[in-house]
């Protein structure tokens, strides 16, 4: 007995797991998911590389170069760090929607704007990498290229601006193909359940003709019986109509030999 029970244990618990397995639309949608977490962990990165340069660009330079500049006015320091500011707040507002509004529309699971956002993504950070460049460029040639080290921090920072960028073109670029294996795993799955509803519809249709034929057969049956009694009624009533008959011709026979017989007595009493 405590041999069996572990097997037995394990058929059921291997039944349930076959029984019941994952559809190729359920996992299509886990893996398109985990594709979709990973581009918004590599979105996220680029995001956090490009405010370091938006807040160097717009905050820092301007930080440092007052503290520099030991002539400069208190008061033209705050004139200029009012649109300073300003500017780091509209480029770091833009650069939310730009990648906010990509993952929205990748989570949408649509290939063709799928595709839309991926050549987007690569062409923006193509050419901000490129606008980063060159300004650099020109801002270390009025500085007479000093290579202080927050330069080559920044100079890194940019650099690194390359790999998620890169990452996520390749990683949309994988989350395509999931939505493909998606999509056609809904299409199948929904030609197969219009095959099970028309095949139902059949059954059903069947199932409704073979009653009409029993409820047929069953009505011709009862009709044939109650043919048959009306018959056999019918026959009672001549058997007795015909026995009725009998009865009164032979009642009337009777009648008539009487008369006669008393016609005989009177003329033989007449005599």
């Amino acid at each position: 007995m405590n041999e069996e029970t572990p097997s037995t244990s394990l058929k059921i618990s291997m039944g349930s797991v076959t029984s019941n397995p994952m559809s190729d639309k359920a996992l299509f949608n886990e893996e398109n998911k985990k594709f979709y977490k990973i581009i918004i962990i590599v979105i996220i990165i680029d995001f956090i590389l490009n405010e370091l340069i938006i807040l160097h660009d717009y905050i820092l330079i301007s930080f440092l170069e007052g503290d520099n500049e030991e002539d400069k006015d208190k008061d033209n320091d705050n004139q200029k760090s009012e649109p300073e500011l300003l500017l780091f707040f509209l480029f770091t507002i833009l650069s939310i929607i730009i990648f906010g509004l990509i993952l929205y529309v990748l989570y949408l699971k649509k290939l063709i704007l799928s595709k839309i956002a991926r050549f987007c993504y690569l062409i923006i950070g193509i050419l901000y990498y490129a606008y980063q460049v060159i300004i650099k460029f020109i801002y270390f040639g009025e500085t007479g290229f000093e290579l202080s080290p927050f330069n080559i921090v920044f100079f890194i920072i940019v650099s690194l601006t390359v790999i998620p960028r890169i990452m996520g073109f390749l990683y949309i670029r994988v989350l395509e193909r999931s939505i493909v294996k998606l999509d056609k795993a809904k299409i199948d799955e929904d030609h197969v359940n219009f095959i099970e509803k028309v095949a139902n519809n059949l059954d059903r249709s069947t199932v409704n003709k073979n009653k009409e034929i029993e409820y047929e057969k069953e009505l011709d049956q009862t009709v044939e019986e109650d043919e048959e009694v009306i018959f056999k009624m019918n026959n009672e009533n001549k058997v007795v109509g015909n026995n009725l008959n009998d009865n009164l011709i032979k009642r009337k026979k009777s009648k008539k030999e009487e008369e006669k017989e008393e016609e005989k007595e009177e003329v033989a009493d007449l005599s």
